[in-house]
């Protein structure tokens, strides 16, 4: 694992979150790539080097979110441990596996970010939110493949592998 490597995506991927993605949106959602990248982290590390990386990664997306601090972070720490631990057991990981376990555990990410949200207060939870979690599944999709590729390459393993884990 290089820290570098990982360092250098987390800045990266929460530059690309707060300036491009909030130009390009998809019926007014942007994808949420913290959350996918901690989610692939948790897939390619485990459950506890994945949630690191989420908790990191979710802190640095926290101090330029207007939501409470630490709330990104908790969402991206729990995602990527839930992925680890539900993919530890897997006896052959496939690229598919990593895009659909990335790309639901967004979307559930973002509903758990709404209902950690109401609990500190802020109104996150209203009709929209299941068609804002079902269009942030879809575009992490799009973005897994390639998220999936960082995230094997910041730990260390091939990244052009065949399966996920490396």
């Amino acid at each position: 694992m290089s820290r570098m490597r990982l360092t250098l995506v987390a800045v990266g991927a929460v530059v690309l979150q707060t300036s491009i993605f909030t130009l390009f949106r998809f019926d007014g959602v942007a994808p949420e790539l913290p959350i996918l990248l901690a989610a692939l982290a948790g897939y390619a590390a485990g459950a506890e080097r994945g949630a690191w990386f989420g908790f990191g990664i979710g802190l640095l997306y926290d101090v330029l979110l207007p939501s409470p601090l630490g709330l990104a972070a908790l969402t991206c720490a729990v995602v990527a441990w839930l992925v680890g631990v539900l993919t530890s057991g897997l006896m052959h990981p496939t690229w598919w596996t990593a895009t659909v376990f990335g790309a639901s555990m967004t979307a559930l990410g973002v509903g758990l970010f709404a209902v950690a949200g109401e609990v500190f207060g802020q109104r996150y939870v209203s009709l929209d939110l299941l068609r804002i979690m079902a269009f942030v599944g879809l575009l992490s999709l799009i973005l897994a493949p390639a998220a999936s590729w960082l995230m094997r390459w910041c730990y260390g393993q091939d990244p052009n592998a065949r399966t996920a884990s490396g």
